[in-house]
C-alpha cells in the first residue's frame, strides 16, 4: 500500500538520513507555516510527535512558527503538549462568527483560542529550554499605513505588487521582528528584509502569537508590542509564509510538518507559482507532508482551509473537520512505523 506521507529532503538532511536514520534528538529545530484550518490535517502527527519530543531527555530542538504555526509550537513547549492541544483543538472547534464578522469579532474569537492554548503556562512556555519556542510578526512601515495608523487596502495592494516585481521589495512595506526565548540556538541568518530580535518572555508572549496570526483586513493589527520599539505589527506569514531562511546547524536536521509538498517563501508569492525557497534554505531540511492521493480521499477532497466557514455552517464544518481528524490518524501511524523501522532510504526524494 501507498504511504499517506510524502517525504522529501535537501542534500544534507537526506545524507543524514542515509547515514544515520533519524533519532528525535537528532532534530535541532522544527519550522511552522502559516495556514489556518490547514493545520488539523497535521493535528495528529503533532499529538504523535510533541509528547515524544517532550518525554526525551536529549531532544534539544528550536520551534520557529509564524501564524498558526507558532500556536501549534507554543502547545509543544508546555510541560504537557497533549493536554494543551487538546484546549487548542477545543477551541478551534467552538469559533462560530456572525454573517459578515468584522476585524473585530475574528480577532477577539482567535484571541479566546489563544488564550485556551496558553492557559497558565505562559511561564514554562518561554522558560523552556529543551523545546525553544520562537516566533515571527512583521511591522507595517510608513508606506503600509492608513490615516487610521492600520494596513489599508490599497496599501496591500501596493506591497503584493511591489512583491511580484521581487520579492526584496517588500522592505519597503514591512521588516520582520523575531521573538526567541532566552535559551535560543536558532541561527537565523537572513538580510533581504530590516529586522528587529526581541526576548520572548511572559510580557510579550501573547501579544506576539496575536500579531504572527492577525491577518491584514480581516484582523485588527496588534500594536506597541512589549520588548519591541514599537509599531503596528501583523501577520508574520507576509515575509515568512513557509520560510525561505536558512538554519545552518552543524549537524542534525530542521523538521518540517507540512501539509503541502509545495513551499511558498511569503504570503504573496501564492500568486507566483514560480517563486520558491532558495536551495541553502533547503538543505537540512526533512519535509514531511500528506500525499496527494491521500489528500484526494479527505471530506471534499482536500484539506480544511479560511473557505470553509463561507461554505459551510457551523454543524457543517465541525462534522467534516471532526472527519479530517480521523483520517489523520494514518498519518501518525505511518510515521510512527518509519521511525520505529528507519525506513528511510526507499521513501525520501530531494526537495
Amino acid at each position: 500500500m501507498k504511504s499517506p506521507l510524502h517525504i522529501a529532503a535537501g542534500p544534507k538532511a537526506l545524507r543524514h538520513l542515509q547515514e544515520n536514520g533519524l533519532q528525535l534528538a537528532d532534530i535541532r529545530a522544527m519550522l511552522g507555516a502559516s495556514g489556518g484550518p490547514k493545520w488539523l490535517v497535521l493535528n495528529q502527527l503533532d499529538r504523535f510527535l510533541a509528547p515524544r519530543l517532550a518525554a526525551d531527555t536529549q531532544v534539544d530542538v528550536d520551534l520557529l512558527g509564524t501564524s498558526i504555526g507558532s500556536w501549534r509550537f507554543a502547545c509543544y513547549a508546555q510541560p504537557d503538549p497533549l493536554a494543551a492541544f487538546d484546549r487548542f483543538e477545543s477551541a478551534y472547534f467552538e469559533q462560530a462568527y456572525t454573517a459578515k464578522p468584522d476585524a473585530r469579532e475574528i480577532s477577539l474569537e482567535c484571541s479566546r483560542i489563544l488564550e485556551a492554548i496558553l492557559g497558565e503556562q505562559h511561564a514554562a512556555i518561554v522558560n523552556s529550554e529543551k523545546r525553544r519556542l520562537h516566533t515571527i510578526a512583521n511591522r507595517c512601515r510608513p508606506a503600509m499605513l492608513d490615516r487610521h495608523n492600520e494596513p489599508g487596502k490599497f496599501q496591500l495592494g501596493a506591497s503584493a505588487l511591489a512583491n511580484a516585481a521581487g520579492r526584496k521589495y517588500l522592505k519597503h512595506f514591512f521588516e520582520r521582528i523575531l521573538f526567541a526565548p532566552a535559551a535560543s540556538k536558532l541561527p537565523f541568518q537572513e538580510s533581504m528584509f530590516p529586522q528587529e530580535n526581541v526576548r520572548l518572555n511572559t510580557g510579550n508572549l501573547q501579544q506576539a502569537l496575536m500579531a504572527t496570526a492577525s491577518i491584514p483586513l480581516l484582523m485588527e493589527a496588534v500594536h506597541d508590542i512589549a520588548g519591541t520599539s514599537g509599531g503596528t505589527c501583523v501577520d508574520g506569514g507576509i515575509i515568512d509564509y513557509h520560510f525561505d531562511t536558512p538554519l545552518p546547524y552543524d549537524n542534525g536536521i530542521v523538521l518540517y510538518l507540512h501539509f503541502s509538498p509545495r513551499l511558498i517563501p511569503g504570503w504573496f508569492d501564492k500568486m507566483l507559482p514560480w517563486r520558491k525557497p532558495r536551495a541553502a534554505s533547503m538543505d537540512n531540511v526533512l519535509l514531511i507532508t500528506p500525499s496527494q492521493k491521500f489528500i484526494a480521499g479527505l471530506p471534499n477532497g482536500r484539506i480544511p482551509d479560511r473557505h470553509d466557514f463561507v461554505q459551510m455552517d457551523d454543524g457543517q464544518r465541525t462534522a467534516v473537520w471532526r472527519k479530517v481528524l480521523a483520517e489523520t490518524e494514518r498519518l501518525a501511524e505511518e510515521l510512527a512505523q518509519k521511525l520505529e523501522r528507519q525506513q528511510w532510504k526507499n521513501v525520501v526524494e530531494l526537495v
